[in-house]
């Protein structure tokens, strides 16, 4: 009776904690990844995230519900998040209109067995890897490996101690974490058509790199006179378009701006 007392009251802290911060507007809107070696939400991971998530809601975050997270059709674009692909990160974050992204993978494993005269004591060690990325730009503001261990009678409940404190630990780290990412350049997905070959290409981003506020111009694939690229820019993604249409070397015509990419084909 007492326990059940005391997992109603520690629900009803968390309801309370997540209903104050939506009422108030406070904490960053965030959206929580968690995988365990190649595999999406799997028990352990899951039982990672829920001990995270629920230190980020006491924290005053606003967590993205994980349900909804589950339910992204596209399995490659979580591969590249993982990766670190910028844009991949921007794009999830754009569809959730989270502020944040907190992608980790973890991992477990057996670092002891002690037998006694009563049973026998498992110890079991949690470890993971941690991104803490800004929705607006792609940029990474925070990155560790955190691992944290927990013992049990069986090694089942061993490891679920170890990811239930891990997942703790992270959540108490990224509630100290800076959020603001000032400074930081967005990063644009860049398409051009019509272009007559590879040669047009590497001219058209020798330009673009060496225009005022482009940090970078870095092409990611060419094929049948279509260029893909990724441009960090200083400025707002209209500026950029803008910029895009004074080139003199290969004008463009801007054909389309949809959140962070741009469409263009040579004039």
């Amino acid at each position: 009776m007492g326990s059940l007392t005391n997992s109603l009251r520690r629900l009803f802290l968390l309801l309370a904690t997540l209903i104050l911060g939506m009422a108030l507007g406070q904490g960053p809107k965030t959206l929580v990844l968690v995988s365990q070696g190649e595999h999406w939400w799997d028990e352990e991971a899951g039982l990672y995230e829920a001990a995270l998530r629920e230190e980020l809601l006491q924290g005053g975050f606003r967590v993205l519900d994980a349900a909804q997270v589950q339910r992204v059709a596209d399995r490659q674009l979580l591969t590249r998040l993982v990766q670190g692909d910028a844009l991949a990160a921007i794009t999830l974050a754009t569809n959730f209109k989270a502020d944040a992204l907190v992608v980790s993978r973890v991992f477990t494993s057996r670092v002891l067995a002690t037998q006694t005269n009563v049973a026998t004591f498992y110890t079991y060690k949690a470890t993971a890897d941690v991104r803490l990325v800004m929705a607006s730009t792609g940029q990474v503001v925070g990155s560790w490996s955190p691992s944290q261990t927990g013992t049990g009678t069986s090694e089942r409940e061993a490891a679920f101690a170890a990811l239930r404190n891990l997942g703790r630990q992270v959540g108490q780290e990224l509630r100290k974490q800076n959020f603001s990412a000032s400074g930081a350049s967005p990063v644009v997905r860049l398409t051009v058509t019509g272009l007559k070959g590879f040669t047009d290409a590497s001219v058209l981003l020798r330009e673009l790199g060496a225009q005022k506020g482009v940090v970078s111009a870095e092409r990611k694939s060419f094929a049948n006179g279509v260029l893909e690229a990724e441009v960090v820019f200083q400025g707002s993604v209209d500026e950029l378009a803008a910029l895009l249409e004074s080139l003199q070397l290969l004008p463009l015509e801007v054909t389309e701006v949809s959140g962070f990419a741009i469409e263009a084909r040579v004039r």
